[in-house]
């Protein structure tokens, strides 16, 4: 659904821009069109490595012991951002009068939960957008 709401906003915006983008370089010299094609390879390079590593990843995936390492992993952290957003910012302060007190994270473990969050929510945006904007170019 997100994605969805994502590339309905961002099309129209991205569809103008490339469309702009093409009128300048028909204006300029061919050496910016290679440095535009040469991005665009490296764009679609990227998607294939990707994909490529999410068939990995499905393989690895096969059965069960493996497949539940990467949520074992996660929840904890899923547990202390819903412990400290949900119950110390929100709920608390109505059922009890006074806000949570939850430690916050610090040192590696702050680190650790960094890298979850963003294995887990920011290379699908990157590849969404590279592949959005490799569509719009035609390629």
């Amino acid at each position: 659904m997100f994605q969805w709401i994502v590339s309905f906003l961002s099309a129209p915006v991205l569809n103008s821009m490339v469309a702009g983008w093409q009128k300048w370089l028909d204006h300029k010299d061919t050496s910016n069109r290679v440095a535009a094609d040469l991005a665009i390879k490296d764009a679609e390079a990227q998607i294939a490595a990707r994909q490529e590593a999410t068939k990995l990843l499905i393989v690895e995936q096969g059965h069960w012991s493996t497949r539940i390492i990467r949520p074992l992993f996660a929840w904890p952290f899923i547990i202390f951002l819903w412990k400290a957003i949900v119950w110390d910012k929100i709920l608390a302060p109505y059922v009890t009068g006074t806000t949570g007190m939850t430690e916050p994270l610090a040192g590696d473990i702050s680190t650790w939960a960094s890298v979850v969050v963003v294995s887990y929510f920011g290379v699908t945006s990157v590849e969404t957008v590279s592949r959005t904007i490799a569509r719009i170019l035609g390629k």
